[in-house]
């Protein structure tokens, strides 16, 4: 008789020093972020084979990002302890302060063109890094072609993880009457000329409409737009609520820049128009839960825009389907379910 008491996995989430979970965790208590921990992942500790940890992990030196690139070392930290970072910079940070048996990473930016010496430096010492670890994981489907190709035949295992958003948080309110047109959103690949050549043309073609754009740019906007700072995340939802389109341009890249704003629109039941990225069909359905316009085309962005404002019903169908994409896919309880298997495998 197997007399062996049953021991889960402990594993460590690794987050950076900047975002502390336990500042986040009361915040959450305060309902003023969605999700427990950044990313949803406390929902890890409902899996029974994972014993759960947070911590946070320091920035860095340049000599510790070489050695972490260059030397091949696995942990020590007992044979049921695995350290995973939600992205590869955090990675680098764990890799040299958490000691575990297995480690293991999501990737968002190495997979994306470097643009100057310094992002090619960075993005070098991040491929070699990412070939130390035991396991990977991308939230796009392209993307877990394009870091194959990079890492190369002896690379870790890379998995696709559907990326999902607290839909509890972001809950599903009935469609407005007043129109609204809502961007949101500062990432390096957000495409704000793009975005406000497009929404210059809506002004002029929707007078009756308002728009509001979220961001920290200093391209100057055009008549009828209005600009406000940075949003909390209660502050966000209670836009998209109003909002009767979610507009998201951004350039050219590799991670789907813009799924957040898109999963958390669609929860709430607003359409989305969105840059046509690689993996951004998987978050955005075309002519489903939205539209996806190529890169760079202003007038399409626009005239996508202003069919959606001049049709309600469709906008508000293209919504609720959205809702329902987010319910059956992407929510964090369901990928904190597919993680864990990533995980444990």
């Amino acid at each position: 008789m197997d007399t062996d008491e049953f021991r889960p996995t402990r594993v460590v989430v690794a987050y950076p020093q900047h975002v502390s979970h336990l500042e986040w965790a009361t915040r959450y208590q305060q309902q003023l972020v969605p999700d427990a921990w950044p990313y949803g992942l406390n929902r890890l500790a409902l899996e029974p084979a994972i014993e759960l940890i947070g911590c946070t992990v320091k920035r860095p030196s340049l000599a510790n990002t070489i050695r972490a690139s260059f030397v091949i070392s696995h942990g020590s930290g007992g044979s049921d302890t695995t350290a995973m970072a939600w992205d590869e910079m955090t990675a680098i940070q764990m890799m040299g302060q958490i000691p575990a048996r297995t480690r293991m990473a999501g990737v968002i930016w190495a997979t994306d063109p470097a643009t100057g010496f310094k992002d090619r430096v960075k993005r070098y010492l991040s491929l070699r890094a990412l070939k130390q670890l035991d396991g990977l994981w991308c939230l796009t489907k392209p993307q877990v072609e394009e870091l194959e190709k990079l890492l190369g035949p002896d690379s870790p295992k890379i998995h696709h993880l559907p990326f999902g958003i607290d839909s509890d948080f972001f809950d599903f309110t009935p469609y407005p009457t007043t129109p609204l047109v809502v961007s949101a959103g500062g990432d390096r690949d957000r495409d704000m000329a793009t975005l406000f050549e497009a929404l210059e043309i809506v002004h002029v073609d929707n007078p009756g409409s308002e728009i509001i754009v979220q961001s920290s740019s200093n391209i100057e906007p055009p008549q009828g737009v209005t600009v406000i700072p940075r949003l909390s995340h209660s502050d966000l939802r209670q836009l998209y609520r109003r909002a009767t389109v979610v507009a998201i341009a951004t350039r050219h890249n590799n991670h789907a820049s813009g799924m957040t704003v898109g999963l958390e629109a669609a929860a709430t039941g607003r359409p989305v128009v969105a840059t046509r990225t690689p993996g951004m069909n998987e978050y955005v359905a075309n002519e489903a839960t939205g539209l996806l316009v190529q890169p760079g085309d202003s007038k399409g962005f626009a005239d996508s825009i202003t069919h959606l404002l001049r049709n309600p019903t469709l906008a508000a169908q293209y919504g609720r389907d959205g809702r329902k994409k987010v319910e059956a896919g992407h929510t964090t309880a369901l990928m904190a379910r597919r993680l864990a298997q990533i995980l444990l495998s």
